[in-house]
């Protein structure tokens, strides 16, 4: 049986109600596919310091503390499949930017907190 996580609707209304818990729990086994979102949230909360109006937009990492190079590739992908991770093509100099999406967001804010069973 699957259930959901509730999620909360961001106010431009583009994200889902509910978050399917296997993608939670694949998120949960996969120590890398979290060490990249947790990479392009502190990206983000450097990049907001620096520009408060920053877009959220930030240049593809391609070097991540503990992730071999060689899968950040397909890391990236599951991320953007699952609707963890969005990216957009820029201009030349700029290339490839990604953007943690609000589901990515409290994906990883569901992880840090400790799991409750339902009744």
């Amino acid at each position: 049986m699957l259930g959901c996580v509730a999620l909360k609707l961001s106010r431009n209304g583009d994200d889902n109600l509910c978050m399917i818990n296997t993608e939670l729990e694949q998120l949960q086994d996969n120590i890398d596919w979290q060490r990249v979102l947790r990479a392009y949230q502190q990206k983000l909360i450097d990049a907001k310091a620096k520009n408060p109006e920053n877009s959220g937009w930030i240049e593809r990492l391609k070097n991540i503390a503990e992730v071999e190079q060689s899968e950040l590739s397909s890391i990236h992908g599951k991320l953007i499949a699952l609707g963890f991770l969005k990216f957009e093509l820029s201009d030349r100099e700029t290339g490839v930017q990604y953007q943690l999406t609000s589901a990515g967001q409290r994906a990883i804010n569901s992880l840090a907190e400790p799991q409750t069973n339902a009744a």
